[in-house]
């Protein structure tokens, strides 16, 4: 098993699920993110595993993916933990940007996945751990 990497991304994490849909004229069927955040927090990922070199691209699947999300706290919180943003749709997010870095060939290929959500004690962001489990030969 690799060593793999882990790396802090800075911002505000953004969950990525719903869409709205639109027919144009043609009949076409256009659709967007409902979240405007996904983007810049897709391109967040994206900046930080840029920084991180992995020999020959891409690692090896399958993979294990440890996802720990820190999110801004409300000044008037109605629980004493995060309801604001679905951890699972913070994840598909930055499994997404993972694989469009070119850091994990595909998010299928995750075997082992671990995601919290928590109070940021200072910054929001998250800290992103990825090992390929591919036995050396």
């Amino acid at each position: 098993m690799d060593a793999g990497i882990s790396f802090w991304v800075p911002g505000d994490p953004a969950a990525k699920g719903s869409r709205t849909q639109k027919h144009t004229p043609s009949g076409k069927v256009m659709s967007w993110e409902q979240n405007k955040g996904v983007p810049r927090w897709m391109k967040a990922v994206e900046a930080e595993t840029a920084l991180w070199p992995v020999v020959n691209g891409t690692m090896e699947p399958p993979y294990r993916v440890q996802l720990d999300f820190y999110v801004t706290r409300p000044k008037k919180p109605t629980f004493d933990w995060p309801v604001k943003g679905d951890l699972d749709k913070f994840v598909r997010a930055t499994l997404d940007a993972l694989q469009k870095s070119g850091l994990i060939s595909d998010d299928k290929h995750v075997t082992d996945l671990r995601a919290s959500k928590s109070w940021a004690l200072r910054d929001a962001g998250a800290i992103v751990s990825v090992w390929s489990l591919q036995k050396p030969q």
